[in-house]
């Protein structure tokens, strides 16, 4: 990687009432691909479902009407956590 652009963090709505998305650091690299760094301190809720979410609103925006499906670019997600999300080997 030689190179990272910052890019928007809120994503476009297409009506009114979509949900919004704020990515912590959205960036796209040189070579075309994306990547979301999320962080979160507090909020444990549902950390599995809305990385899933985020992801897949920043990997269906990269295509216009009528572009192939071929032109998607890697998408990476990396969340920096106060917390564990896996289970513990007691808990199972």
């Amino acid at each position: 990687m030689s190179e990272i652009i910052l890019m928007n963090p809120y994503t476009d709505k297409d009506s009114p009432q979509d949900k919004q998305s704020i990515f912590d650091i959205q960036a796209k690299t040189a070579e075309g691909k994306l990547i979301n760094i999320e962080m979160q301190l507090f909020n444990r809720y549902d950390n599995e479902k809305r990385t899933l979410y985020y992801w897949s609103k920043q990997y269906a925006s990269q295509l216009e009407e009528g572009q192939p499906y071929k032109n998607l670019m890697k998408c990476v997600t990396s969340n920096i956590l106060n917390f564990s999300i896996a289970p513990r080997l007691a808990d199972c």
